[in-house]
């Protein structure tokens, strides 16, 4: 049974509804419907669906406009949608495929085999909701870390602010985007594993002690590995610390051999070290900021993105975050 779980389905007939209705409420799932593209988002955000059902053959269902519109939205991207289609229609599966379709059923399949997609479904939504759970539980340690250095309080919040303002500066997508954000969340979460006298330290660290801070990119990389949500941002946690001319850590990369999202990262993680008071300096005034950034473009940083970057702080968008003033 299905423990009450709850389907969304899209069609403009209402006898296909009734139809696929009958099977999933025996099963004791709780039907909903929608005839058009608006009425599915809003009732899929309403209502917290854990799955969508979608007829592609419904003339007032727009496939791509329902599935853009799901995948966007924080509301809606978790949730498993399954599309019954015409089998004579040949351009299906690509739009399909496009669309980033869970599931493809035939129409004439509708009843028993939509029931056992949905229950495979719902199961799914279930698994995700449990994954950002744990994930939770990873950016708790985050702020952990945060509170045992005194000087880099919020550093993680701000440093993910930052990236994910450059990137939207940048263009890129949605989902970069919100990869990106995970990432910087946890970027220094190996942090855990150094000793706060190291971390505290108002003077300058030995080569011993900065051995240990060089450590927190691999280990960060290591406590995030056994999640699999989190393996497409392991790259770009490992490599944040590298520099664009090959003299970072931990494994020398340059140029566009270092993930885009690790060169971003960095460039908003130096920002506001250097926009923040250290044991062993005050914080730096915005026009010594840029001038760091000018002569490290292209060598320390991504000359297009530290670029991008500078413009953004003389256009006063940093500020306007409310995460620096000069």
């Amino acid at each position: 049974m299905s423990d009450g779980k709850k389907v969304l389905i899209v069609d403009s007939n209402i006898e296909t509804i009734r139809s696929i209705d009958e099977f999933l409420a025996k099963d004791g799932f709780l039907v909903f419907s929608a005839f058009n593209t608006d009425e599915a988002v809003r009732k899929a955000e309403e209502i917290n669906i854990d799955v969508a059902v979608i007829n592609s053959s419904s003339p007032d269902i727009d496939l791509t406009g329902v599935s853009s519109a799901f995948k966007n939205n924080d509301a809606t991207n978790l949730i498993p949608f399954i599309v019954l289609f015409n089998p004579q229609d040949n351009s299906i599966k690509q739009k399909a495929l496009k669309a980033g379709v869970d599931c493809l059923l035939g129409v004439s399949g509708a009843g028993e085999e939509v029931l056992i997609a949905v229950r495979s479904f719902a199961r799914v939504k279930s698994l995700s909701f449990q994954v950002e759970h744990i994930e939770d539980a990873f950016y708790g340690f985050v702020k952990i870390i945060d509170s045992k250095d005194t000087y880099t309080k919020g550093h993680s919040e701000r440093v993910t602010k930052i990236s994910k303002a450059i990137a939207v500066n940048m263009s890129l997508s949605k989902e970069k985007i919100r990869m990106l954000e995970k990432a910087a969340k946890l970027h220094d979460v190996g942090k855990i594993g150094i000793p706060e006298a190291i971390l505290n330290k108002p003077g300058a660290l030995t080569e011993e002690e900065y051995s240990y801070i060089k450590m927190h990119p691999v280990i960060s990389e290591k406590i995030c590995s056994p999640l699999l949500s989190l393996q497409p941002i392991l790259p770009v946690i490992r490599h944040h610390h590298e520099r664009y001319d090959g003299k970072g850590y931990p494994d020398g990369l340059s140029g566009e051999d270092i993930p885009l999202e690790a060169r971003i990262i960095a460039v908003a993680d130096c920002f506001d070290a250097m926009s923040t008071k250290r044991p062993y300096r005050e914080r730096l005034p915005k026009e010594r900021i840029i001038s760091i950034f000018n002569a490290g473009a292209g060598s320390q940083w991504d000359e297009s993105i530290a670029g991008i970057f500078v413009r953004m702080l003389n256009d006063g968008l940093i500020e306007n975050m409310a995460l620096y003033s000069p």
